[in-house]
């Protein structure tokens, strides 16, 4: 996880060029593309990039200790990589979001009509989630930043589109008792409400030890996530579980439904356990 607030130093997101491997002789610099020299993510939201019609598109947040200064300090940004081209446009989406925060960085989604969905949040200083919508075809165009109040701290965004549900959308963040909770929207990204709470420590109802998850999806009908029992700093035993979501109930990894999200959130324990911690491992 890393260091909330502000960045410890700047970030530079840099790739290795993708059309060949460095020769003998050849200058590692030569083949470095930088596309943002202020930014800084973290790693508990998705998608962090994505690609649209022969283009990357790469989100972060920059400091004022980076490129800029002040006057680039928390704005969540776009960058947009044009690969055929070779070039590099950044777009701001949301100004001075501060304090500068990597938890701030949004998440992506390629929406089924073309458009792009952005998603971010301010690591729990408020209950909004915030989203912006770039058009279908033009990368420098998009929608003006809409809000939702999901009725506590919000941090991380992870934001997916299951066709089977008929293109209901969902963010899977950190909010209620600090653990993973759902919103939904059943229009297309254009209004979001609250759904419930995916996992709760039931050790722990203040939320001191909560999950960390990692999730991916089929774009169908499951979402499936791997999650812990809390943060290595905080719980001595750090057990890593599977789990997915379908049709509005928890599974374990052989598909016994564990839980209906309707009447209430798993416990870790109760996945399928896939990397058992203790002290010494965790």
């Amino acid at each position: 996880m890393m260091t909330p607030g502000r960045f410890r130093v700047p970030l530079c997101l840099v790739i290795l060029a993708l059309a060949a491997s460095p020769g003998v002789g050849d200058s590692p610099a030569e083949k470095l593309i930088v596309f943002n020299d202020n930014g800084g993510w973290c790693w508990f939201q998705d998608e962090r990039v994505v690609v649209r019609d022969g283009a990357l598109w790469i989100g972060s947040v920059a400091d004022a200790s980076g490129s800029g200064g002040a006057e680039r300090d928390g704005n969540i940004e776009v960058v947009i990589y044009d690969v055929a081209r070779g070039a590099v446009a950044r777009h701001v989406l949301s100004p001075g979001l501060l304090p500068a925060d990597d938890h701030n960085s949004p998440a992506f989604l390629a929406l089924p009509d073309g458009r792009t969905l952005a998603v971010y949040s301010r690591h729990g200083q408020d209950r909004l989630m915030r989203w912006r919508i770039g058009a279908a075809g033009d990368p420098t165009s998009w929608s003006h930043e809409r809000t939702a109040d999901l009725g506590a701290g919000v941090t991380y965004s992870n934001v997916f589109c299951l066709a089977a549900e008929g293109g209901r959308l969902y963010n899977f963040h950190r909010g209620r008792g600090l653990d993973p909770n759902l919103a939904v929207s059943e229009d297309v990204a254009s209004t979001w409400s609250y759904f419930g709470r995916l996992l709760e420590n039931p050790n722990d109802p203040n939320g001191r030890i909560r999950p960390y998850l990692k999730y991916a999806s089929d774009s169908r009908d499951t979402v499936h996530f791997v999650a812990s029992e809390g943060h290595p700093q905080q719980s001595v035993s750090t057990s890593l579980y599977h789990g997915f979501l379908r049709a509005g109930k928890i599974h374990r990894s052989d598909g016994t439904p564990v839980e209906d999200l309707k009447e209430a959130a798993a416990a870790p324990a109760s996945l399928t356990c896939v990397f058992g911690g203790d002290a010494g491992h965790r």
